[in-house]
């Protein structure tokens, strides 16, 4: 119960409502559907029934959440077309992230400062 209530305070919602939302959307399994963000299918049961509150890799959390996403309009079982369903999945497999850094410019090709403004006489 605690950490379901961790989770909600980290994620808005426990972790199994928006596993069980993709997997009743896009008629996957749990085990396809870890396999898909990149996690192991224990890993998943275990955030799932919220043994482990975090995901510990901010990437996988990002697939999960563009599935999540994606997924919206995706018609519910059996409306749903399994090579759209494996098309998506293809796709949020293949994403890859990068953290975010910044990178200094070089000397010479720092930007010029932009004129000072006149006042409109």
């Amino acid at each position: 119960m605690l950490n379901r209530r961790r989770q909600r305070d980290i994620y808005g919602l426990p972790l199994a409502v928006v596993v069980y939302r993709i997997m009743a959307r896009l008629s996957i399994s749990q085990a396809r559907l870890a396999r898909t963000i990149g996690i192991s299918p224990p890993m998943l049961s275990q955030l799932v029934s919220a043994e482990r509150v975090k995901l510990a890799d901010p990437a996988v959390l990002s697939r999960l959440v563009v599935l999540d996403r994606r997924s919206i309009d995706t018609p519910a079982y059996p409306a749903c077309d399994p090579d759209e369903t494996a098309a998506l999945l293809r796709e949020v497999r293949g994403l890859r992230w990068a953290p975010f850094r910044v990178v200094d410019e070089p000397q010479h090709q720092q930007r010029p400062t932009p004129p000072t403004p006149h006042p409109v006489r």
